[in-house]
């Protein structure tokens, strides 16, 4: 307590992202739960149940690769066009849907920080989770696509090395 009555809570600078670190693995067992409501939060309330995990993920690749290509005719070059609409969204999505779940993850928990301490940080990192589900079922898809085309055509359109994955590390 301080001199004014006050509550402080002093972290020294040398405590940082090791102390965290260590936070977070002590309650590793919360964030595993929490992660699993958020994805089951996806299709809690739906009626196909966790079929409906993947529809909103495929149906606007498929909806907006078609409109793109066919409607408004954007050429790619030598790329096929599903190929290219879908490195595109992955990496949009790996962007978009974490970020706007995590800036989500402490309104939605709200109460439950007011009743128990668990560190601030795991609801994010909990509610980031489900917002990850989007990119990798479109990374699935992209992958079964540049399978499909490396076996008919024989070209390698996708290729992950190092220097391609260094952005997403």
């Amino acid at each position: 307590m301080s001199e004014t009555g006050t509550w402080v809570i002093a972290a020294d600078a040398s405590d940082g992202l090791g102390v965290r670190l260590r936070e977070l693995w002590r309650y590793r067992r919360v964030l595993i739960f929490f992660s699993i409501k958020a994805v089951q939060s996806l299709y809690s309330k739906t009626r196909l149940g966790p079929a409906w995990i993947f529809i909103p993920a495929l149906f606007p690749l498929i909806a907006s690769s078609y409109v793109f290509r066919t409607v408004m005719e954007v050429q790619p070059g030598a790329v096929p066009y599903f190929i290219f609409f879908a490195t595109g969204q992955m990496a949009w999505n790996l962007f978009d849907q974490p970020l706007m779940r995590a800036s989500r993850g402490i309104d939605v928990n709200r109460e439950l920080l007011r009743k128990l301490y668990i560190p601030r940080v795991i609801l994010p990192i909990g509610q980031m989770s489900a917002g990850l589900v989007r990119p990798a079922i479109t990374g699935l898809v992209l992958a079964r696509a540049s399978v499909y085309y490396r076996v008919t055509r024989g070209v390698c359109y996708v290729q992950l090395d190092w220097v391609t994955l260094r952005p997403v590390a």
